[in-house]
């Protein structure tokens, strides 16, 4: 009897070392405030250049009259200039070179274009009403505007800032993100509880795929193996992978999730309500 229980107590731990060891949690992050950047009324969104230097935020005021672009030196987290733009600043991208950053604002339907050599607005483009979200192409020759106010998205070429093209969705599509390949544009589709597969050859919606309630925010793994999908009103993150387009797995995450950020090293924060949920978003876990 005793050798019996002998053994069983080491077939119990030999299932728990496999275990804990298949688990491979990752390391701790601290989580701290390293320093607070006054700002204005609200915050909408950032971007980093692709060198580190500078955060570009942008910045509503109540009577958008004031409405601007932040930029921030992120050595020393200093706010070193203020760039007027449109009415109702929202979203914001940076091309991959670095040289221009482009402004979506919403009150004034168009696109500012920042030189970021001198933080100045160069070109101001007419879009679609409400302008949303931006997404570049990795060869930083087309972005791709999301139109929540119109039943279109805005193509635009950026070597000369021409509308090239209107993508008709018939739904409120708030969210872009393009593959590192370039080949698609997924976008979120809020009202339909579906995201919107873009082929960039030639623009058209090849697929649709059905994800969970009011999806909004939308990123890309950097190998682009998998898509990430913030559904607002399902408080959920949908994991969709883009060789067959299929939704395989849904994250539980926090109260009324409305971005994704991801990580070189593929993992995702969501932005809730009330706090940030860490995603440990590994192909290992799918």
């Amino acid at each position: 009897m005793k050798l019996k229980l002998q053994f069983i107590v080491v077939i119990l731990i030999a299932i728990l070392v496999i275990l804990s060891s298949c688990r491979k949690e990752p390391p701790d992050y601290p989580y701290r405030i390293v320093a607070t950047i006054p700002t204005g009324n609200s915050v909408e969104a950032v971007t980093i250049l692709p060198n580190g230097e500078y955060v570009y935020v942008t910045n509503v005021f109540t009577d958008h009259v004031t409405d601007h672009v932040l930029v921030i030196r992120a050595s020393d987290n200093m706010v070193i200039d203020t760039i007027h733009v449109g009415h109702c600043p929202d979203g914001i991208a940076t091309l991959p070179n670095g040289d221009y950053v482009y402004v979506a604002n919403a009150n004034s339907y168009d696109i500012s274009v920042i030189r970021t050599s001198d933080n100045t607005v160069v070109q101001t483009i007419p879009v679609g009403m409400i302008p949303h979200d931006i997404a570049v192409t990795p060869n930083g020759d087309y972005i791709y505007v999301t139109n929540v106010g119109s039943i279109y998205i805005s193509v635009i070429r950026t070597s000369d800032n021409v509308f090239m093209d209107t993508i008709i969705v018939d739904y409120v599509c708030p969210g872009a993100t393009a593959l590192p390949s370039g080949d698609y544009v997924y976008v979120t589709s809020s009202s339909n509880n579906y995201v919107l597969v873009i082929r960039t050859s030639d623009n058209t919606i090849i697929d649709t795929i059905p994800v969970g309630i009011g999806p909004i925010g939308i990123a890309t793994l950097p190998n682009g193996n998998f898509v990430y999908v913030v559904n607002r009103d399902g408080n959920t993150v949908s994991v969709i992978r883009t060789a067959d387009n299929v939704v395989t797995n849904t994250i539980p995450v926090g109260h009324y999730p409305e971005s994704i950020a991801g990580l070189p090293n593929g993992e995702y924060y969501t932005e809730t309500l009330s706090l940030w949920t860490r995603l440990i978003c590994r192909v290992i876990m799918l």
